[in-house]
């Protein structure tokens, strides 16, 4: 039997299709039942018999059946008023995975390395966080003319927060009730964002030109988690080894903005080096920068394997000999290491971060694509 209720403070009131209704009470509730009183719970009664027993009115708790005098009340005229509620199927915004961007430089690096700096899309209304470059290590996805997607390091930091602040804090105007909740417009912000291109690698992107136009889809979530070596305290010396397209990451994380995504805070470290091993003295990339980089506090051990008939007065041979001519002086539990090398170096640099004692809970490794 289907039962209507009401509630008005500590007194409640139930109706049935035979028309009996019943009070209870969890206080004493002295009032008088009569037929001005029961509408007020939205019950329509046109006559009401009392039926009061003796102790109604004493005791804490008191029960009260009321039925009609006359004719019973149809379904429909104890029925509770409530308000129907509809849920709308808000359609989703439709999700772009490649955005439009242009070329605005083109700069050698090295021989046969190219940076390839383009304007790319990245507000947070258009780009979604899962597919956004928000790690050092990530590789962007780029495809010329709709043709085969390319996976290529970057070598920029990742966008600063600050950039997305006209997005993420800006007033938008409300909806006027019974309109959807969703976006009528969004902010575009555009950025550049530096590429590592090789010319072995990638020949198509290796000739892009000033004012060219690329797409540059969702970022694989393969980058680096530096969380574990974040703490400054903990580890005042921090180790970067690089070589192949790892220095395009160790980029990355030296010049990200203090305190910002990517950054470690090298600035805040008692002692920072970073050993880079190239192929030969025309293959070390990013030379113009390492001034730079010194200015961070960054000291900068290079090796070559080979001098390949160049001039050069740097070191030749592999990470370990470098490292065990190096005179840094360190802790091993106070230390940290951030490894991106190719492939061939990964078990060099296992062996060689055992023997200096450096726990591998501290060791960082970027997986080389």
């Amino acid at each position: 039997m289907e039962v209507a209720t009401r509630s008005i403070g500590a007194l409640s009131i139930s109706g049935t299709p035979t028309g009996v209704f019943s009070f209870s009470a969890t206080t004493r509730f002295p009032a008088k039942l009569d037929a001005n009183f029961l509408p007020k719970f939205g019950f329509k009664l046109p006559r009401i018999c009392h039926n009061r027993g003796p102790k109604y009115g004493g005791l804490p708790r008191s029960m009260c059946s009321v039925a009609l005098e006359e004719a019973k009340l149809e379904e429909t005229d104890f029925q509770l008023e409530i308000p129907q509620f509809k849920v709308i199927q808000v359609p989703p915004v439709p999700r772009t995975e490649f955005y439009m961007g242009s070329v605005l430089a083109s700069e050698d690096v090295a021989s046969g390395i190219r940076c390839i700096v383009i304007e790319t899309e990245i507000s947070r209304e258009l780009v979604h966080r899962g597919d956004a470059y928000t790690k050092p290590g990530q590789l962007a996805q780029v495809r010329m003319k709709g043709g085969e997607v390319l996976r290529v390091p970057v070598s920029s930091a990742p966008f600063s927060k600050e950039t997305n602040s006209s997005v993420l804090y800006k007033m938008r105007g409300d909806r006027p009730a019974g309109h959807i909740k969703a976006p009528n417009s969004t902010l575009s912000i555009k950025a550049p964002l530096h590429l590592h291109v090789t010319q072995s690698d990638y020949p198509l992107l290796y000739e892009l030109k000033k004012g060219d136009e690329v797409e540059v889809g969702p970022f694989e979530p393969t980058g680096l988690d530096l969380r574990p070596v974040l703490f400054i305290s903990g580890f005042p010396t921090m180790l970067f080894f690089a070589s192949g397209r790892g220095i395009a990451v160790v980029r990355a994380i030296i010049e990200a903005k203090e305190g910002d995504k990517g950054s470690l805070s090298l600035g805040f470290r008692e002692e920072v080096r970073l050993y880079y091993s190239a192929p030969d003295p025309t293959l070390i990339a990013y030379k113009g920068k390492f001034k730079e980089w010194e200015k961070k506090q960054v000291k900068i051990r290079t090796t070559v394997s080979s001098t390949a008939g160049e001039d050069w007065e740097g070191f030749v041979g592999s990470f370990t000999s470098l490292w065990d001519e190096d005179d840094i002086e360190y802790d091993p539990d106070t230390t940290a290491a951030v490894v991106c090398v190719e492939d061939n170096a990964r078990t060099e640099m296992k062996e060689l971060l055992s023997l200096a004692g450096i726990p591998e809970k501290q060791v960082i490794y970027w997986d080389a694509p």
